[in-house]
């Protein structure tokens, strides 16, 4: 139970990093949500001198939805378009990803991928790839057939091969299993087994966040707690929404969406690829077709497909989609024992439409990400910004799909917005979201939203989000900015489901 386990740890913390009327929340800082996202923020804050975090996870360990029900890529960037923020974290969010897994030993193999052709139309989706990855510095090339059918006799490509090199794999649980661990010996607190049945706005945000949880075992049904915190992150994942729905007023409501990807297993050791290996993208679709992927012991699986449905928890792997599936796998493996293609497991990737996955074609699905109305009382920081590489990646994506984005201050907001930060990931159709080259910044003063104050054009705005939104919908707001630049490494590794 939340009050059990962490309320007695809770001490008083003088915090150095503001210079605002301090106040007498239990901590600086609650990020809800234990997946990759959460895990990367709650990391990082813990980082600040007088930061006193609090992770609290509904389940009874981390990362066990989407950030382990996936395809566990670390994306090069190919699919989102030139000027779309799904792009311009995930370039960053890569080099960050490897890193930070070169640093601390993370499991990882930088394999590389093909994409392939079997038809004209399919070939002239792989040269809009190839020409937005030669314009945006992602190292593509296109093998020559017979250089392919030589590496990788079992995969048939009838008109082309697109090679991306930059794309990898890597360990999702050792991964999150390093996050957890470096945040508490920061001095983190994880509450496990509280899921959060309600949140207060007080003073509409200006006096922090007041949020209740309730155990999930069957004890003490009749229990629940309260603690309260400078700041809040969403970054719940499959329940950010109705979280976010808590708290904004019911006009304000947004409706989730859920894309079922399903996996299959393959028991064959032949034909068995050493890359992994994708169908050329279909504009308009919610994924990136049933590709081959492999893990880091080696083994081949297939998926995801994209199924659309009403239950965040339905997480049974739909077998009437098997066949159809095959028939996808054989186009680009013929030889493939179908007897032993099995079903897996399956993920869900949270969405806010039923949009596309890449951004060719109409309907394209990306972060968006809007000041909220009506919770004005957030500290803004003024900050200097100076480079350097953050040691890990920034939002997305095990999948990848993670995220934080910097941008120039808009409509008079200096620097840095601390405020409930909405993470509700768009865990899907694998994208990494990271944090700008100049994005790692040092304080040089706080201060009020409220208070008049000259911004230098030095001044930048970080903000952090995973949401996506519908191109037909005015209300889009999944604002939820911050200095928690390191929403990071969650993100890249949402690359994937």
């Amino acid at each position: 139970m939340f009050a059990r386990s962490v309320r007695k740890q809770v001490t008083r913390i003088e915090r150095a990093f503001s210079t605002s009327a301090a106040c007498n929340a239990d901590f600086t800082h609650a990020v809800i949500g234990g997946g990759a996202v959460g895990l990367a923020i709650a990391r990082k804050l813990q980082e600040k001198d007088g930061a006193s975090t609090v992770l609290i996870e509904r389940h009874g360990s981390v990362g066990t939805e989407t950030s382990s029900r996936n395809s566990e890529v670390i994306h090069a960037g190919l699919y989102y378009g030139a000027d779309s923020l799904k792009t311009k974290l995930c370039l960053q969010g890569k080099e960050m990803m490897y890193d930070l897994c070169k640093k601390h030993d993370i499991p990882h193999m930088n394999c590389g991928k093909w994409i392939v052709a079997q038809n004209e139309q399919q070939m002239g989706e792989l040269e809009k790839v190839h020409s937005f990855a030669q314009s945006v510095g992602i190292p593509t090339r296109f093998v020559p057939l017979d250089e392919g059918k030589e590496r990788e006799p079992d995969v048939r490509a009838e008109k082309g091969i697109l090679e991306s090199t930059s794309t990898g794999i890597i360990d999702s649980h050792s991964y999150m299993q390093f996050l957890e661990g470096d945040f508490e010996d920061r001095g983190g607190i994880c509450a496990f087994h509280s899921p959060v049945i309600r949140i207060e706005a007080l003073d509409s945000g200006k006096g922090g966040w007041k949020i209740w949880t309730k155990p999930d075992d069957t004890r003490d049904k009749d229990s629940e707690d309260a603690i309260t915190a400078d700041v809040l992150i969403n970054s719940a994942g499959l329940f950010a929404i109705p979280l976010s729905n808590m708290i904004l007023p019911k006009e304000r409501h947004r409706k989730p969406y859920y894309a079922k990807g399903s996996y299959f297993s393959y028991s064959s050791s032949k034909p068995k690829p050493s890359t992994l290996i994708y169908p050329a993208p279909q504009p308009g679709h919610g994924g990136l077709g049933t590709h081959l992927t492999i893990d880091m012991s080696g083994r081949i699986r297939f998926g995801p497909d994209v199924e659309w449905i009403e239950d965040p928890n339905d997480y049974a792997v739909n077998g009437s989609r098997l066949q159809e599936a095959l028939d996808d796998i054989q186009t680009y493996l013929p030889g493939i024992d179908r007897d032993a293609v099995g079903l897996d497991y399956a993920g869900i990737r949270p969405k806010l439409g039923k949009l596309g996955a890449v951004a060719s074609g109409k309907g394209f699905q990306d972060f968006y990400i809007k000041k909220e109305e009506g919770f004005e009382g957030r500290r803004w920081k003024l900050r200097t910004p100076f480079k350097e590489n953050s040691p890990e990646p920034s939002a997305h994506n095990i999948k990848a799909e993670e995220t934080s984005v910097q941008g120039s201050p808009e409509d008079g907001l200096p620097s840095d917005y601390e405020s409930d930060f909405d993470a509700s990931m768009e865990s899907g159709s694998d994208t990494e979201d990271d944090i700008d080259e100049e994005d790692v910044i040092e304080v040089d003063e706080y201060f009020d939203a409220e208070d008049d104050v000259d911004v230098p054009e030095s001044a930048e705005v970080i903000i952090i989000t995973d949401s996506e939104a519908s191109d037909d919908s005015d209300d889009c707001f999944e604002v939820v900015g911050s200095e928690l630049l390191p929403c990071d490494a969650s993100e890249t590794l949402t690359s994937g489901l």
